[in-house]
């Protein structure tokens, strides 16, 4: 039950390589303004990024506009001849700008933070690239930076109010897990229909409802159409809406859907950047329903009766009863919220990422794990888990090569493992009998140990939740991407080719080993004897493997492309074809 989430610390920057010169640099307390000591006639300096790596293109000027220079892929620039006390401004797309006040000394060494909120020149456009200004469809993005401010086990929920056009709506405060196995019967139909095979695929999104100008948008990662599929934001670049036809008018029909568009990070050329966080919070619920005590219901439920003309069911001794609270067997008054389900329960989550590369070959890897607990207490007279859990492994790795000046390939590797637990009665049916469950019912235990219960309540909440048994569903995903482009500048400047081949397997399963327990309705005897009724069903513990979903899929793509510039025109053509593939694999598990 997923509500807020506090960020309690972050480790985020470790320098493996800086090779910079930082002597006799002086940093003042300003957020903004930083004085550096430099030479009184010629300046020359190196610029870097929050990571210690040098930042090229980023521009200088004066405080009037003045363009002075641009650092290197070194990161370093030399500004001529400068006056000492003289401002400059260095600014780069994508990060803070910041003003150095030149002083007399001969070292100049300047790090730019980057900026929470990104306007990159370069904008992720269903399947290619496109400069900010060249776009002319309507487009909104997100970036790293905002997506891991919220930390989530799924980053639909750190899009909330972040995109306009983008509507989010919590619809359940928990992970809802696959139960139903699939048949051989139910293969052979999905094999028949190619809409109903497409939606045996998994999908980690049961708690949000989203939509994208009132429609259900396309969802594409890396360049293929997938389902919500568990990313870590810390390995996710940006997440961009197309909200218009122009934007998304290479997917023909769907293209009035819209789409929502995710982009992985990529390596890029430097020294080695390694980050680790840690975050972890306390899940509490939003709101509690507060039921109303044994008296107060047993007191409406008789004017309800009334007013139907029927007969009271309780007396004045049992509102008395219920009221002293001396018979808390035969005048049970129980708070079930507070029986079987705690105040807050932890979430905790890992990120290692790391990337660099060099000019003709980038890297970067994501490794990441989450431990997510659920709100039900649990019971020490078992020796298993009962709350509801999630467990989840994620890896996302990608390797860019040039491998001539005209040939790049890309290849991309994502692993995910996920383990979930509830209980065994099954957490849609702990939730619907502790909505319909009034606090009169019966008590959680009687004088003998037994579970309560009564005629019209033949199983007990406390034991649904604690002592029947468990459910473990399992997902395991694999996923390869290969991209390939090659450039065909010597026959014609701006014609390229681009091919991407992806193979997916994906599949979950089910193990369940729950149990069913009696419940005994207590009363006395005229002679004053205790009586115990019996009512429900007995059974063992259940042992069962299922598969609930499998499936294979392979995707290929292929695009003839022109875009080049001609003076102040710019000139762009796309030929695309693509071709989905599902095969699905099935055997009858024993049980």
């Amino acid at each position: 039950m997923l509500k807020y989430c506090i960020k309690i610390f972050t480790i985020g920057t470790i320098l493996v390589s800086l090779n910079v010169s930082t002597a006799n640099a002086i940093y003042t307390s300003g957020k903004d303004t930083l004085t550096v000591a430099m030479s009184q006639r010629k300046g020359n300096g190196v610029v870097l990024d929050e990571f210690g790596r040098p930042l090229e293109g980023v521009k200088i000027t004066t405080k009037d506009g003045k363009l002075l220079g641009n650092s290197n892929q070194n990161g370093e620039f030399n500004l001529g001849e400068v006056t000492p006390g003289q401002k400059i401004v260095l600014e780069r797309n994508g990060y803070d700008s910041k003003i150095v006040v030149v002083n007399n000394s001969n070292a100049l060494t300047v790090k730019l933070l980057d900026s929470y909120l990104k306007f990159p020149e370069k904008v992720s456009v269903l399947y290619d690239e496109k400069e900010s200004k060249e776009v002319l469809g309507s487009v909104s993005s997100v970036y790293t930076r905002q997506l891991s401010t919220t930390p989530t086990p799924l980053y639909l929920n750190a899009l909330t109010g972040r995109l306009s056009g983008f509507y989010t709506q919590e619809i359940s405060g928990f992970r809802t897990a696959k139960t139903d196995a699939i048949s051989q019967a139910d293969l052979a139909g999905t094999l028949v229909n190619s809409a109903t095979a497409y939606k045996s695929s998994n999908t980690d999104n049961t708690e949000m409802y989203f939509a994208l100008r009132g429609q259900s948008p396309v969802t594409i990662v890396d360049g293929v159409q997938r389902d919500i599929y568990s990313i870590d934001p810390e390995s996710i670049e940006s997440i961009t809406v197309l909200k218009d036809a122009l934007s998304s008018i290479m997917l023909g029909q769907k293209s009035s859907r819209g789409v929502l568009q995710v982009t992985t990070k990529k390596g890029v050329v430097g020294a080695p950047k390694l980050s680790f966080t840690f975050e972890t919070g306390v899940q509490n619920r939003l709101q509690t329903p507060k039921p109303l005590s044994s008296y107060q219901y047993a007191y409406l439920y008789n004017e309800a009766l009334q007013n139907d003309g029927k007969l009271k069911a309780f007396s004045a001794d049992d509102f008395a009863s219920f009221r002293n609270g001396l018979s808390p067997y035969l005048y049970p008054d129980v708070n079930w919220y507070k029986t079987i389900t705690k105040d807050n329960a932890p979430i905790s989550k890992y990120s290692l990422n790391v990337s660099g590369g060099i000019k003709n070959a980038r890297y970067s890897v994501s490794v990441s794990y989450l431990n997510q607990q659920g709100m039900f207490k649990t019971s020490d007279a078992v020796d298993y888990n009962t709350n509801l859990k999630l467990e989840r492994y994620l890896i996302n790795s990608s390797v860019d090569v040039d491998i001539t000046k005209d040939f790049t390939v890309g290849l991309q590797l994502f692993g995910r493992i996920q383990e979930g637990c509830q209980p065994g009665a099954g957490t849609s049916t702990v939730l619907n009998s502790l909505y319909s469950t009034p606090n009169l019912a019966y008590p959680v235990f009687n004088p003998n140990g037994s579970f309560g219960g009564a005629s019209n309540y033949t199983s007990n909440l406390y034991q649904l939740t604690t002592g029947s048994g468990y459910k473990l569903d399992n997902n395991r995903d694999l996923m390869a991407n290969l991209d390939m482009k090659y450039k065909f500048d010597n026959w014609l400047p701006g014609l390229y080719a681009k091919f991407k081949v992806n193979a997916s397997s994906t599949s979950s399963s089910l193990i369940t080993r729950n149990s069913q327990q009696p419940v005994y309705d207590l009363s006395i005897r005229a002679a004053g004897d205790t009586s115990y009724t019996r009512y429900g069903t007995i059974s063992d513990q259940t042992n069962s493997f299922s598969m609930t979903s499998t499936v294979q899929t392979f995707y290929a793509q292929a695009a003839l492309g022109y875009d080049t510039k001609i003076g102040d025109h710019q000139f762009g053509a796309m030929i695309f074809g693509d071709q989905l593939r599902s095969t699905y694999q099935f055997d009858l598990p024993e049980t």
